[in-house]
């Protein structure tokens, strides 16, 4: 799943001229809900690229369309499927861009819950 920022990296492997680089933001979240979280909070609002990962979804060949320096949040699970995906991902991008994700053993939310309770996600994905 990809918003239309994410589609655009997909096929040109390049951030759009009109998105400034300090603005070069990506979310990758786990399942369904947590990518429609994201999308509908702050993803089709800002210059923010969102990825929805389900088994199987993401590949190196994904990751090479990732632009060198964007800033990314890999948004997975804290649970066993949550970890594989990181582990899955993070090494794909550690090298290349800025890469931001939940710290192992810190139990959390899935951020469509947060949302639901809290009314805001913005930033979260940062770690602020």
């Amino acid at each position: 799943m990809a918003n239309d920022i994410a589609r655009g990296l997909l096929e040109h492997g390049a951030w759009p001229d009109y998105i400034p680089e300090p603005e070069h933001y990506i979310i990758i979240a786990e399942g369904g809900p947590d990518y429609l979280t994201w999308c509908c909070n702050f993803g089709d609002t800002g210059f923010v690229a969102v990825f929805g990962i389900v088994g199987g979804s993401w590949s190196p060949e994904i990751a090479a369309r990732i632009p060198p320096g964007s800033n990314v949040a890999i948004r997975t699970h804290d649970d066993p499927t949550g970890e594989a995906f990181r582990d899955l991902i993070y090494p794909t991008l550690r090298d290349t861009c800025r890469v931001f994700d939940r710290r192992r053993g810190h139990s959390a939310p899935d951020d469509n819950e947060v949302l639901r309770t809290t009314g805001r996600l913005t930033d979260r994905a940062w770690g602020k």
